[in-house]
């Protein structure tokens, strides 16, 4: 995506999906952490496998981010209930990144997610 030569929107979607990767890498050199991308989403997995729960959805459109986690399941009021946050630029979009992680509860007690969030 994020070499689309004729749809700018698909090169800038690629493109803020690679930076949410980079920022992945850099900070979970240890954890692994599957993505999926899907229809111009990044999904953040536990496990290698495309049917396993989608933990954390991304988004982007130039310096716009969206970013969705899952409820853990005692706090969901239905099943698959999400919480939606948006905001502008890459350093927002890591912090509410690293606070949907905690919050989802998938990597729970983490050490290097409990760096991030220092």
């Amino acid at each position: 995506m994020a070499n689309e030569k004729k749809d700018i929107v698909t090169k800038e979607r690629g493109i803020g999906m690679l930076k949410l990767i980079e920022i992945l890498d850099a900070a979970f050199p240890i954890t692994r952490i599957w993505g999926l991308t899907s229809i111009g989403r990044l999904v953040l997995q536990t496990e290698d496998d495309w049917k396993s729960n989608w933990f954390i959805i991304a988004n982007c459109l130039g310096d716009e981010y969206c970013i969705e986690y899952l409820l853990p399941e005692n706090k969901r009021p239905w099943p698959q209930a999400y919480v939606r946050g948006e905001t502008r630029g890459i350093d927002e979009a890591e912090k509410y990144l690293f606070i949907a992680m905690k919050e989802c509860g998938a990597w729970h007690d983490n050490p290097e997610l409990l760096n991030c969030l220092k």
